[in-house]
């Protein structure tokens, strides 16, 4: 967990701990809103490493493709695809000749 994470946390608990015991209706409204909002934060720090995690997955295997292809010299999966598909584009245009 990241410090701001943690940070983010501490203070929620704080407020719903100063809201518990507000003696007045406003100002535990507040505190409550207060830690609602860093609930909120945390969630949305939650998410943004979910996709930072996908994201770096998803980095991996691409270098791992690439590096693959540079070592046995040949093409990326994603390149063979390609390759494949513009020969099939150009191929009927051969044949009209």
């Amino acid at each position: 967990m990241s410090s701001i994470a943690r940070y983010a946390r501490v203070k929620a608990a704080e407020c719903e701990r100063y809201a518990a015991t507000a003696r007045e209706p406003e100002i535990r409204q507040r505190y409550i809103q207060l830690a609602r909002d860093w609930w909120e934060i945390v969630r949305q720090g939650d998410r943004l490493r979910a996709k930072r995690l996908r994201t770096n997955i998803i980095i991996g295997e691409e270098l791992r493709a690439y590096y693959h292809a540079c070592t046995t010299e040949e093409p990326p999966p994603r390149l063979l695809v390609l390759l494949k598909k513009l020969d099939e584009e150009t191929e009927p245009s051969a044949e009209q000749d």
